[in-house]
């Protein structure tokens, strides 16, 4: 997804895709998996009820990172299905 020849209406449409199929499916896509990110501090910028943000870096540049917060009482299968599909939309590109 993240290829620079890829015409940005194709795109669309396999993030699209890819979401329908997250849902369906219930499973979470691998290509959502960003390596090298670096987090930084001892403590987040901000805290909330649901998450932390903290400052990183990905190849260079500053970045916000969104923590979730999981309790034990939490869906996990919920939040997954949400950050997948956040994850895709707001995600690199």
């Amino acid at each position: 997804m993240d290829q620079p020849q890829l015409d940005s209406r194709l795109k669309k449409s396999f993030t699209k895709a890819i979401v329908r199929l997250s849902q369906a499916s219930g499973l979470y896509p691998e290509c959502l998996i960003v390596h090298g990110v670096r987090k930084f501090g001892e403590s987040a910028v901000t805290a909330g009820s649901f998450a932390d943000v903290w400052k990183g870096e990905i190849v260079g540049q500053i970045i916000a990172i969104k923590e979730l917060k999981v309790y034990e009482q939490s869906d996990v299968e919920k939040i997954l299905k949400v950050c997948t599909v956040y994850g895709l939309y707001y995600g690199p590109g």
